[in-house]
């Protein structure tokens, strides 16, 4: 089985941060009872983060599409502060990578239009997922430039 690896900055430009997120692979992933890396990328001042935040009547707005963290009225630093905050964002990104993108879009938008956003099972596991400190090996611990 691999080791596990660090969290490692990979990439940094003016748009995006690049992480590599590694995780213990769930039943039904590709390469089920192994670790799995995800690169993952924050990026701030997301339009797609704006209407959501609009929509869900909230200043600052943090939400996953695939691979990346997209960001509104935050910076990456701030955001890497929130430890619960991170988590909750990279249970998404596992969630993306679970049920791949497209599916895990459909899943999440009639499990929405079903059960409203706060009842939604993918944000409840997110949600438990912001106090699972064995998260925290996956959040970068240093100061983003």
């Amino acid at each position: 089985m691999p080791s596990k690896k660090p969290v490692v900055q990979i990439a940094n430009s003016f748009y995006y941060h690049a992480y590599a997120l590694y995780f213990y692979c769930p039943a039904g992933v590709k390469g089920a009872g192994y670790h799995c890396s995800v690169k993952y990328y924050i990026k701030e001042n997301s339009f797609f983060a704006r209407l959501a935040a609009r929509k869900l009547k909230q200043d600052k707005m943090a939400m996953v599409l695939g691979k990346t963290i997209l960001l509104h009225d935050t910076t990456t630093q701030e955001f890497i502060n929130n430890r619960k905050w991170v988590r909750h964002e990279l249970a998404h990104v596992r969630q993306f990578k679970k049920h791949g993108y497209l599916l895990f879009l459909l899943k999440y938008l009639l499990e929405s239009m079903r059960n409203g956003y706060y009842n939604n099972k993918y944000e409840k596991e997110a949600r438990a997922a912001e106090e699972d400190e064995s998260l925290d090996k996956y959040i970068p611990p240093f100061r983003v430039s």
